[in-house]
Order: structure tokens, then C-alpha cells, then sequence
């Protein structure tokens, strides 16, 4: 009698029928993730310094939602930077 699966589960399994270890595939996404991350602080980092702010504030747009707040909030205020000319 042997031990039965359900085929739902078979893309969990390697070759040997024993399940994958997860940690495999994570590697390559957390690093993608950080290169994705990059791709969005840095050049949101160098506007934020000509604008004025904080270039501290970019590694606020690594969690959800708050690259578009930053967004409207550069739209609609006074930067610093352009304040600072007109003295």
C-alpha cells in the first residue's frame, strides 16, 4: 500500500516525489524585488534633491500607496528649491 497524491500537490514535488524547499526560487524574486526597488528610490532620490526635499523620503515609495501621495504632494506644493531662487 502505498502513499498516494493528489495531483493538485505535483508542482510541489521534485522528481524524487519529496517536496520542493521553498527557499530555492525566493532567492531570484527577493533579488529581482530589490533591483525593482532600486529602479524606483533612485531616480525618485535625485528628484526629490532638485525639488528641494529630503532624499531620505524615496525610501518611503517602497511601500504601496505612498509613491502616489508622494506624487500629488510634489504636483500641488511650493518646492523649496524653486522658493529659495525667487529670494
Amino acid at each position: 500500500m502505498g502513499l498516494t497524491i493528489n495531483p493538485a500537490y505535483t508542482q510541489y514535488m521534485n522528481k524524487e516525489n519529496k517536496p520542493k524547499i521553498r527557499g530555492d526560487d525566493d532567492v531570484y524574486m527577493y533579488w529581482f524585488m530589490a533591483f525593482l526597488s532600486f529602479l524606483i528610490v533612485f531616480p525618485l532620490s535625485r528628484i526629490l534633491k532638485k525639488a528641494g526635499y529630503s532624499q531620505w523620503l524615496s525610501l518611503a515609495a517602497i511601500i504601496p500607496i505612498v509613491p502616489l501621495i508622494i506624487l500629488w504632494v510634489l504636483a500641488f506644493s511650493k518646492w523649496p528649491a524653486i522658493s529659495d531662487r525667487h529670494k
